[in-house]
């Protein structure tokens, strides 16, 4: 069994429009199970910069296509793709049109700047370079020639001007919440999340019934530890067995000790160390809601007996990979569905990692003798359904 872990960006929500119909899609959309398909046919190249409505309307399918096949990639955990990929032309190619895109549509915006429909067409192009971008763009901030953050403003002013014109637009509070939320794999998950989370609830609040804004919302509220939260906000629109708002549930069921501590970099970190596959299953979907960590300031033995109290028969069983650092033990348990109802969680993960003598400057909590980290990983198997 293993679990699919797709990057640090909103895949989960990154593969469809959110103009399409409100709780349903009637077209096929790009999944995390699917490589980028190629291109037989490359688009011509840009003509010049157009400063006319009628000039950027001729090229608007270029444009979403370019964007489409962005978001491809992204989905697919091939923001960044090395020089011996299949699919490095491709998205080489990709990443050039999508430079050449966003600078005729701030053309066109400079000197339309009311124009609502394209300045969301200049946040939803500049979304789809950075994400394809993201990982060259950390490596020059470590090298100190990249600022995260005023790409990020320079990118939500012309959502912000759009918002000035009509603050009901709900897509541009969606977009305004994704663009706070993209990341680089180097860059830490910061307080953006907050301000995701508001935008995010002001679309849901201006268009209750759109299900992309939902899932957005719960997927954010997710991140913050508001796992309560998530699931009444999905499941007010999702039948029972929707996957997402199962493992939303899966994920509220579990018992957290009252002393831990939700460590939302962390989740993303040991999502990628604990549960990348080395190929992708269809039968693993939503990587991002499967995996949570919290730290906490206790031994494994204690734990244990925490969780023993609703699993009498659970047992820490030791496990070693590699070479573990000095003072450090893991620990995993494996949770099968055991509820009385039949609806509670199945194939969970318990895996904790205990230091002892942690060093204090390292650390996200205060420490003593010993802390741990717990994670939980959710191995619910979503079959593949036959024809």
């Amino acid at each position: 069994m293993c679990l699919v872990v797709a990057g640090c960006s909103d895949s989960d929500t990154a593969d469809r429009s959110p103009q399409q119909p409100a709780i349903s899609s009637s077209t096929p959309t790009p999944t995390a199970t699917h490589a980028p398909r190629q291109d037989p046919t490359p688009s011509p190249t840009p003509s010049p910069l157009p400063v006319d409505g009628s000039a950027l309307s001729s090229l608007i399918d270029e444009i979403e296509s370019t964007i489409r096949r962005a978001a491809e990639f992204e989905a697919a955990d091939k923001s960044y793709v090395s020089t011996t990929d299949p699919d490095y032309e491709l998205h080489s190619a990709t990443v050039r049109r999508l430079e050449e895109w966003t600078a005729v549509v701030r053309a066109y915006v400079m000197l339309h700047p009311d124009d609502v429909e394209r300045l969301m067409l200049q946040a939803r192009v500049s979304y789809a370079y950075t994400s394809m971008t993201l990982v060259q763009a950390e490596l020059a901030k470590i090298r100190g020639g990249f600022d995260a953050g005023a790409r990020m403003a320079e990118f939500q002013k012309p959502l912000d001007h759009a918002l000035e014109l009509d603050d009901g637009l709900a897509e541009v509070h969606y977009w305004k919440a994704r663009l706070y939320t993209l990341r680089g794999p180097y860059e830490r998950v910061s307080d953006n999340i907050d301000s995701a989370i508001r935008s995010a609830s002001r679309a849901v609040e201006l268009d209750a019934t759109n299900l992309l804004y939902r899932e957005a919302l719960a997927s954010y509220l997710f991140r913050a530890d508001r796992r309560s939260e998530a699931v009444a906000i999905l499941g007010a629109v999702v039948a029972e067995d929707d996957p997402k708002y199962l493992l939303l549930t899966d994920m509220q069921q579990m018992p957290i000790p009252e002393e831990a501590m939700f460590d939302a970099q962390a989740t993303i970190e040991q999502a990628r160390v604990e549960a990348v596959p080395a190929v992708l299953s269809e039968d693993y979907p939503h990587p991002m809601l499967r995996i949570a960590t919290y730290w906490i300031a206790q031994p494994a033995s204690e734990i244990e007996e925490f969780y023993q109290r609703r699993w009498h028969d659970l047992e820490f069983r030791e496990v070693i990979r590699g070479i573990e650092p000095i003072g450090t033990k893991r620990y995993i348990a494996l949770l099968r569905d055991e509820s009385e109802t039949g609806q509670g969680i199945a194939n969970m993960m318990i895996s904790v990692l205990e230091m002892r003598d942690p060093v204090p400057e390292v650390q996200p909590i205060p420490v003593d003798d010993v802390i741990s980290r717990i994670t939980f990983m959710n191995f619910r198997n979503f079959e593949t359904e036959g024809p």
